[in-house]
């Protein structure tokens, strides 16, 4: 909110300024991010990628060029050590005068388990705030093995692990509950994803997308989710 009132303030003397002068002059603004926190049951493995949209504002009457973005180190951890990446976004781009550009922001929340994730993004553009900087906050928590019941959520190994043309994957819901069951590439990216109904029950997968498919070689992530349970797990596919 600080920021906002300083960044409010710099474009109503810039606004005095361009009254006397008819200079044009871009005006960025952004705000920080704030990543959905993450509850995850049992040991603390690999995540699928979490996202959250950043607006970028020009409150000029110049066209706002951004060149560049820059993750930086911070106090808790640096973000330039874990996977991250900015799809669809060719530098530079434009945000025209008195509009907005919206852009999504992937991080992979995977690496700082059971911490307060807080790093900073840096901005480069052509205004006078030509090195414009956001914090980027993220929190993965995860529960304790007796949090959930063990004998109600569970999912397990799929067999054969590596697997060909197909793998069966067990898992165990409390009565009355409704699961689903998403399968990941190591990229992130949904491949397919089941609705489950049976409290125990077995899954069978053909290595196929949600078109029917057949995927590429590779390692693959299965995920449980129910209401307040979530587990995932690792496979490989191989021809």
């Amino acid at each position: 909110m600080l920021k906002f009132y300083y960044t409010l303030l710099i474009a109503i003397l810039v606004s005095f300024q361009l009254k006397d002068s008819n200079a044009q002059t871009p005006i960025i603004y952004a705000e920080d991010i704030n990543f959905p926190t993450i509850s995850i049951g049992g040991s603390c493995g690999w995540l699928p990628p979490i996202s959250e949209t950043l607006t970028i504002y020009n409150y000029g009457n110049d066209s706002l060029e951004v060149t560049k973005f820059t993750f930086m180190d911070s106090i808790d951890f640096s973000l330039t050590s874990y996977e991250k990446e900015i799809p669809d976004v060719t530098f530079p781009f434009t945000v025209q005068p008195m509009d907005s550009i919206n852009i999504t922001v992937f991080i992979n929340p995977y690496s700082f388990c059971n911490s307060n994730g807080v790093g900073k993004l840096k901005i480069e553009n052509n205004s006078p705030q030509n090195k414009y900087v956001i914090n980027l906050y993220a929190l993965v928590l995860e529960l304790e093995e007796n949090s959930q019941s063990p004998s109600s959520f569970s999912l397990g190994q799929n067999y054969p692990n590596p697997f060909n043309p197909s793998t069966e994957i067990n898992y165990h819901l409390p009565p009355n509950t409704l699961g689903k069951l998403t399968i990941f590439n190591i990229e992130g990216k949904i491949v397919n994803n089941f609705n489950l109904i049976e409290s125990i029950g077995k899954l069978t997968w053909n290595g196929t997308n949600e078109f029917g498919k057949e995927v590429s070689n590779g390692v693959y992530f299965y995920k449980l989710e129910t209401g307040n349970f979530s587990q995932t797990k690792k496979m490989i596919f191989l021809k």
